[in-house]
């Protein structure tokens, strides 16, 4: 579009879709009805923490969402983009443009505008009532997801030992493909033996899945132009993050009914093997976009693995001769969220010198009184961190203190 050839378009503002920008008023509102209802509620009652906070964390929420839907908007002014959002505006010449990318989230489609000589972005998100003159500014503005596609695939063409010809080298990344289905397959096979096969099978299962972060980087470093983790939708590459994430929920999966004395300790080792992944990640996953957003989704693969291989390796190989300890039932209460969870609160015993929780199933919360007897076996484990598991009170068992 030349704008200076057309004047009556020098000028263009584009706001929020009629129906989103209610569906935000509505939704500002009603947060902001909540916190003020919550506050009063909480005031009356003398509630300082944490209710107070969560009222906060409402009234601020609503007050942003007011604010997106009432002053967002897009701003075509010559060659000029302005974007303004609930509280921050920003501009820039198209020249100053080096290109776009797209991403796409739980809660909606971005377009990044990405500023030459690393200046930082402009980002606006789909829901604009757009026009075909705000698709012909956008025309020139090169996609970088796309370019960043042919670059790669202009790699894998002259790469001599993916192939003899530029056919062959392109038809590598269908093999890479196949590969990486086949990891996957096997990190599945791995979790689903570990948590349902018998005792022979466990330690071979948990084997291949403490290795698979391994065999991952394997061929990360070894076909870099074939594979890759959390790609970008463009992003020709095999993806393998897939394999990580099996194998994390699958050791993570392992730990249920095992209950840790200190869980701070696992959590220390865990954090220390995660935050160790990513590091050794970070060089294969710098080439492309939302490098922050893709680590962050790494680390919360690579989280459960590093808690889940924690417990395991603490738990799989303690064979020494548990204690068996008893308490009783002081109380239960349910939490509430995405489902519910049914709380016994239990008296201190052994090694827990304070009053703890156990999380149940719905059967036995219902089914249980307080004074109930609530019996577990405790082991050193073999990273030393203490842990145990509950069990049927028969026999001769230790009291609680």
């Amino acid at each position: 579009m030349d704008l200076d050839s057309q004047p009556d378009r020098w000028h263009r503002v584009y706001l929020l879709a009629a129906w989103r920008r209610a569906l935000y008023m509505v939704l500002g509102a009603f947060l902001l009805g909540t916190s003020l209802f919550l506050g009063a509620l909480f005031s009356a009652q003398q509630v300082q923490f944490p209710g107070s906070i969560g009222a906060l964390i409402l009234f601020c929420g609503g007050v942003y969402t007011l604010a997106y839907a009432l002053r967002s908007r897009i701003t075509l002014n010559g060659e000029r983009i302005t974007v303004r959002g609930a509280f921050r505006e920003q501009t820039a010449d198209r020249g100053e443009i080096e290109g776009l990318r797209i991403y796409s989230t739980r809660n909606g489609t971005y377009t990044k505008l990405m500023l030459k000589e690393g200046r930082g972005s402009i980002t606006f998100q789909s829901g604009f009532e757009t026009d075909g003159d705000f698709d012909a500014w956008m025309h020139p503005i090169p996609n970088l997801d796309q370019r960043d596609r042919e670059a790669i695939l202009d790699q894998i063409a002259h790469d001599d030992a993916l192939g003899a010809t530029p056919e062959e080298r392109k038809a590598s990344l269908k093999y890479a493909m196949a590969w990486a289905v086949l990891l996957t397959i096997a990190a599945l096979v791995a979790a689903i033996a570990l948590n349902m096969g018998d005792d022979s099978m466990q330690p071979w299962a948990a084997l291949a899945l403490a290795l698979a972060p391994v065999v991952v980087l394997g061929f990360l470093w070894r076909s870099p132009l074939l594979y890759t983790v959390l790609r970008a939708k463009a992003d020709p590459r095999s993806d393998l993050s897939f394999v990580l994430l099996v194998a994390g929920f699958g050791l993570f999966a392992r730990c249920r009914g095992i209950h840790l004395v200190s869980p701070s300790n696992a959590l220390t080792v865990a954090a220390l093997i995660a935050l160790g992944l990513v590091a050794a990640f970070f060089t294969t996953m710098r080439q492309g976009g939302a490098l922050p957003a893709r680590l962050f989704a790494l680390l919360f693969f690579v989280g459960f693995y590093g808690y889940g291989l924690t417990v395991v390796l603490d738990t799989q190989p303690d064979h020494a001769t548990p204690q068996a300890y008893r308490t009783y039932v002081t109380g239960k209460h349910q939490t509430h969220g995405r489902s519910t969870s049914y709380i016994l609160e239990l008296a201190p015993w052994g090694p827990v010198a304070r009053k703890n929780t156990l999380s149940v199933s719905s059967h036995e919360y219902f089914q249980a009184s307080e004074g109930d007897s609530v019996c577990f076996a405790l082991r050193p484990g073999a990273l030393r961190i203490a842990w145990y598991i509950k069990i049927d009170c028969t026999g001769d068992l230790l009291s609680a203190p």
